[in-house]
């Protein structure tokens, strides 16, 4: 049970309703898309490919290749830490039923939201330029 319980806003609630009312099965599918490329278990298994294919590679791709494995990794885990001290109730919002499906929005008032933002896409881009 996480520590802190924080309710939504009335501008989540007014921006969960903003997107219900406009999304159809287009923008699901786009949507879906869009979380698969985020999935944490593919950064995470393309990061670790990248990394064991530059350990035979000279110093700079090592150093680069270790980067982007270490900050895949804690980006991948601390949604999860986060999540066991908050905890982030929903309201009944009318959501697409397939959003409710894949845990993009939750279905019913107290439901935990199941996935959210992430810090994902910017730890694939390390600071070092010499991959």
């Amino acid at each position: 049970m996480a520590i802190v319980t924080v309710p939504p806003t009335q501008l989540d609630i007014a921006v969960a309703k903003t997107i219900a009312a406009h999304t159809g099965p287009r923008i699901e599918r786009t949507a879906q898309l869009l979380t698969w490329g985020a999935d944490e278990h593919i950064l995470c298994a393309l990061a670790a490919g990248w990394w064991l294919f530059c350990r035979s590679k000279g110093a700079p791709k090592r150093h680069a290749s270790d980067h982007i494995l270490v900050t895949t990794l804690v980006a991948s885990a601390l949604p999860h830490i986060l999540k066991a001290v908050f905890e982030r109730r929903s309201e009944a919002i009318g959501a697409v039923s397939r959003f409710r499906a894949s845990g993009l929005m939750p279905s019913r008032p107290g439901m935990r939201y199941t996935s959210g933002l992430s810090l994902r896409p910017p730890a694939c881009f390390p600071q070092n330029k010499e991959i």
